[in-house]
């Protein structure tokens, strides 16, 4: 995060630090569009969970709030399970 946040030379000078440590790892990816992304997304989470990951230890971060529905979709047809914190899931949201 740190190495992403230093290409910004508009920005207020700061280090990221992790609190409870990080044995983790993050993948950053590129890819076409929305569905691309979606699927891309499914597949990483898929090869995750066969590989013994805890569904609780994987994040999928967004920018917007709009760029979850075709997560959700995607991730409801794969049949994984999710949650969106402090927010309602796309589809159950009463104007939806």
């Amino acid at each position: 995060a740190n190495r992403v946040i230093a290409q910004n030379r508009m920005r207020h000078p700061k280090t990221l630090v992790t609190t409870q440590g990080f044995g983790g790892r993050t993948v950053l990816r590129r890819v076409e569009d929305p569905t691309a992304m979606s699927k891309q997304i499914v597949k990483d989470i898929a090869v995750a969970l066969s590989e013994g990951v805890a569904g609780k230890a994987i994040a999928v971060l967004v920018r917007m709030t709009a760029q979850t529905p075709p997560i959700e979709q995607a991730l409801i047809g794969a049949g994984i399970p999710y949650h969106i914190a402090g927010e309602e899931p796309f589809f159950r949201r009463r104007e939806t």
